[in-house]
């Protein structure tokens, strides 16, 4: 008994916290007989808590990475609440102005109390209906709630990228991890900055990127969320409750930079790709009084100008060209034959994962002539959509489709408006109003790529 009690001195209880709907016998049959590899983002971790000389710093740097960490929930909800009324201010929104450096948090956590745990006897555990880290209701209906644009390996690479080089082009992909971040645990100076500055950038993350939100209306579907956290009171229950309101005060610009966000998030899937969010936490952190929409719009127009797409026809043409004509639509509006076809800022439309260019008078038509190829693949005769829609329209005519399957003319602005132009007076999409649409799409792009042309995007402060 005295040899077994001994033992289990040196034992350690690991909480695994498994995928939902998991095999768990399956799971369990894995783990015992191959074991499960450490990712590479705990093998970063290792090495910078390695690199720091103390256990108060080793304590606090675990806790910024861990807190962290936990994408899917606004990071000020992964603090023990003791810390987070040490660290953040008396809103929750941000970080306290004396947090200034890795070393101050130090300083504002009392070490003793923050990593001494009470014992609890193994009997304890087993006969406990919840695990010492077991999270509270809200963290759990806040994971359930919101859905993060990138995950946490992918995060640290943007973090990285904020402290090398936003415009590199390399430096956010994942394909050399370890050595990309290298750098971070060549010192306990780097480490220490490293961390600190993750924690900067995560709350400027779920501050100011867009998110998708599962509640009320759209608790299967989701919907672009921009939103900063703030603490209210629940006077029933007299405690601290997160809540969620718009980031920017004024409803225009929140619905305009979320728009523009989610036109960038849906044409840049891939994290590697993901440029425009390293951007924007770079200037957040260099540049007060940072104009978002005007860094973002600067950033289309030059992606925009680079694809050279009026030289360009069919699949030629890259997607953010049609993802932001469709951004550009909706800020603005749109009138045709005075007739206001799109109200500007529209919060019942919001763009959808689109990557298949739509044929709208096809390719192969089912009865009628085929156009010529100018006309059949010119900008004026094409549109964003679903693949699953492209496939539902397949070679139908454009009347066909407007009839068939009004909602899916509706993922596109650019769609809507050809939509119209098919059902006014003729009644028929001819190669006559593809043109007139390409030139007056091209005049709108044109507008914004004339007046930010000359302005470069300065990513040194």
């Amino acid at each position: 008994k005295e040899k077994f009690a001994k033992k289990l001195e040196s034992v350690f209880l690991i909480r695994v916290q498994v995928p939902k709907n998991i095999d768990l016998n399956h799971y369990f049959e894995i783990m015992n007989t191959r074991g499960e590899q450490l990712e590479l983002h705990e093998i970063a971790k290792a090495k910078l808590l390695e690199v720091l000389k103390t256990d108060q710093d080793k304590h606090v740097g675990a806790m910024i990475w861990d807190t962290c960490s936990n994408m899917n929930s606004y990071v000020q909800m992964n603090f023990d609440p003791n810390h987070r009324k040490l660290l953040f201010t008396h809103n929750w929104s941000s970080l306290q102005s004396k947090i200034e450096s890795f070393d101050t948090i130090v300083d504002q956590i009392d070490n003793e109390q923050s990593t001494s745990q009470p014992k609890t006897s193994l009997l304890d555990i087993l006969n406990s209906s919840k695990t010492p880290d077991t999270k509270s209701k809200e963290l759990e209906d806040e994971n359930e709630r919101f859905e993060s644009t990138i995950s946490f390996p992918n995060f640290l690479l943007q973090v990285n990228a904020v402290l090398k080089d936003p415009n590199s082009n390399s430096s956010l992909d994942d394909k050399h991890f370890l050595q990309t971040l290298e750098w971070s645990w060549t010192s306990p100076d780097n480490a220490k900055h490293f961390l600190f500055t993750l924690l900067k950038c995560r709350v400027l993350y779920d501050k100011y990127i867009v998110k998708r939100e599962f509640a009320k209306d759209y608790k299967e579907t989701g919907k672009w969320s921009l939103q900063r956290l703030e603490k209210y009171r629940d006077t029933k229950r007299t405690s601290d409750k997160p809540a969620y309101v718009q980031t920017l005060k004024l409803e225009r610009q929140n619905q305009t930079l979320r728009m523009l966000q989610s036109c960038l998030r849906i044409t840049y899937t891939s994290p590697k790709t993901m440029h425009w969010i390293s951007l924007v936490l770079h200037y957040l952190l260099n540049v007060k009084n940072t104009d978002l929409i005007k860094l973002l719009e600067q950033y289309c127009c030059k992606k925009v100008s680079e694809s050279n797409y009026e030289t360009k026809s069919g699949f030629e043409i890259e997607r953010i060209v049609f993802s932001y004509l469709d951004y550009l639509i909706f800020r603005d509006g749109y009138s045709y034959k005075d007739e206001q076809l799109v109200f500007p800022l529209n919060d019942n439309w919001q763009f959808q994962f689109r990557n298949s260019i739509e044929h709208f008078y096809p390719q192969h038509p089912i009865d009628g002539a085929v156009w010529k190829y100018h006309d059949l693949h010119g900008f004026g005769n094409l549109a964003l959509i679903t693949v699953s829609g492209n496939s539902k329209f397949s070679n139908l005519s454009p009347l066909s489709k407007i009839d068939s399957y009004p909602n899916l003319i509706k993922q596109s602005l650019k769609l809507t408006i050809m939509q119209a132009m098919t059902s006014s007076s003729e009644e028929k999409w001819t190669t006559e109003k593809a043109n007139e649409h390409q030139r007056e799409m091209n005049a709108i792009l044109q507008k914004d790529l004339t007046k930010y042309a000359s302005q470069e995007i300065q990513t040194t402060p």
